[in-house]
């Protein structure tokens, strides 16, 4: 094991380590060219850097190393990317103008901890970085290495809207009511859910949970990915067949800093299994303004966004699933600026991922209470 010291950390950078250990080639998950938007304005102005980047992962540590040339093995800065990290799209009110650019910091913006921003040479290369950030980030060392061989990024500008869908748009009651209708939204939906893993915001599956979510700046409708127990016909069972939809009224009576009460009306809907002609067969959750809906006065409607889905086998009963939805309710589009409010509130108090059982707890509370 060799050792070498020195290279000055770049002004208002996390200082390298004082020994660089000399890396081996397993560790390295992925490296690249990319510009850096530097920590510090020189005469008022931010500038970018063009750096090499290199993602190593040693055991459970991840870190994010640049340097200013191939050959140096003295980093200028390095990331070290825990848990509370997340690399994601670069949201609005961010002023980065450069393109195919990304963030990469804490999940939760905390005030005092630096946002990195990164532009790559191409739109392909910054969704494999942003991948393999995050498969790292989430302790899936066999898959963040996968992509450093194998991983092609298919990419599309835009995500394509559902072949027969009409989500989004304005349905009536006859619509929700007609199974073909609805079996036309679900075979939609399993169409998008076939997109390759490195298509998707978020993924992750620990103890028998699969967790996914999808950003919705493009595409208004919710997109879930599914797992082995949520397509077995056998949990259709478990809900009642004869009703074709739900519509459920909740009001929000207290509202997160920064927003007002309000009102949502959310849809649900499933295919039967009599519907259910090719085996396939599942839930689909959308929001709608619905005819019978009411709106309370001095109320806000607006719409849930779903974020993500958890799908988990129940405990009590093999032919059981256990579904937990995450919806998105902000009416100022930002989930993230939403977060970062209630976190300086005090609502936050624990880490996001330590707070993440107490929030499913109380979803499977509320989903009680609607008579789930």
């Amino acid at each position: 094991m060799s050792t070498t010291t020195g290279g000055r950390p770049e002004a208002g950078e996390n200082a390298a380590a004082e020994s660089v250990v000399k890396l081996r080639d397993h560790d390295i998950l992925k490296e690249g060219w990319a510009s850096k938007l530097s920590g510090k304005a020189l005469f008022g102005q931010y500038h970018w850097d063009r750096r090499w980047f290199r993602l190593i992962q040693r055991g459970a540590d991840v870190t994010l190393y640049y340097y200013k040339a191939i050959k140096d093995e003295d980093p200028r800065g390095q990331i070290r990317l825990t848990s509370n990290y997340v690399a994601r799209e670069i949201e609005a009110g961010e002023k980065v103008k450069k393109p195919h650019a990304f963030a990469v910091g804490k999940l939760v913006d905390d005030g005092a901890t630096r946002t990195y921003y990164l532009s790559c040479e191409s739109e392909e290369d910054k969704l494999e970085w942003m991948a393999t950030i995050g498969a790292a980030i989430e302790g899936v060392p066999d898959r963040a290495l996968k992509r450093k061989s194998t991983v092609r990024v298919k990419m599309k500008n835009k995500i394509q809207t559902l072949p027969t869908s009409e989500i989004g748009a304005t349905v009536t009651k006859q619509k929700y009511e007609d199974p073909k209708w609805r079996m036309q939204q679900w075979e939609g939906l399993c169409e998008m859910t076939d997109r390759p893993v490195d298509q998707w915001k978020k993924w992750e599956s620990k103890e028998g949970v699969a967790v996914a979510r999808m950003s919705f700046k493009e595409q208004p409708y919710a997109i879930i990915m599914l797992d082995y127990f949520f397509r077995d016909e056998r949990v259709l069972q478990s809900i009642d067949p004869d009703r074709a939809n739900t519509i459920v009224q909740w009001h929000y009576k207290t509202s997160l800093p920064g927003m007002t009460p309000r009102e949502v009306c959310v849809l649900r809907s499933w295919v039967t299994e009599q519907d259910s002609y090719n085996g396939t067969s599942g839930m689909m959750i959308l929001s709608a303004a619905h005819e019978n809906f009411v709106l309370e006065k001095d109320a806000t409607l607006c719409r849930v966004e779903l974020s993500g889905v958890v799908l988990k086998p129940d405990s009590t009963s093999p032919s059981k699933t256990r579904m937990t939805f995450l919806a998105q309710v902000d009416v100022r589009g930002s989930l993230r600026g939403m977060l970062k409010q209630s976190y300086k509130s005090g609502l936050l108090v624990r880490g996001f991922r330590t707070s993440y059982q107490h929030l499913v707890e109380e979803v499977d509370t509320y989903m009680k209470v609607i008579s789930m």
